[in-house]
């Protein structure tokens, strides 16, 4: 079986819980987290620890600090960093980039800089 994508929905919708082989050691991880609704959350970020995984997290609560404490800011992405990534691999353009953000300044996500490429000059 291959490695699940390290994302809380892909996990659940792959390893249902009573299949799942770590399940006794990724769920009810976060003691804050310990509800039906946030074990995607707490196998996420289980499986990032064990597995040397980054995480992607926009969120600005109990997941990313627990995310912190346990993996260091080093392995935590947010948005922003994703499209940083991407343009310095070459997968897309700081044109497309911008685009992107263009269209999810729309939906109400905001972003605290003009263009992509004021990040990835830095």
């Amino acid at each position: 079986m291959n490695d699940p994508v390290p994302c809380a929905g892909a996990w659940r919708a792959h390893f249902e819980p009573q299949h799942a082989t770590i399940s006794s050691t990724v769920h009810g991880t976060i003691p804050s987290m310990d509800c039906p609704e946030c074990a995607g959350e707490s196998s996420c970020l289980t499986l990032a620890e064990k597995r040397g995984w980054i995480v992607a997290c926009d969120e600005k609560r109990v997941f990313l600090r627990e995310a912190k404490r346990r993996l260091g800011e080093g392995r935590i992405l947010n948005t922003p960093g994703i499209y940083v990534l991407s343009i310095r691999a070459g997968l897309i353009t700081i044109a497309d980039a911008d685009a992107a953000k263009a269209t999810l300044e729309n939906s109400r996500f905001r972003m605290a800089f003009n263009s992509f490429a004021d990040l990835v000059s830095r």
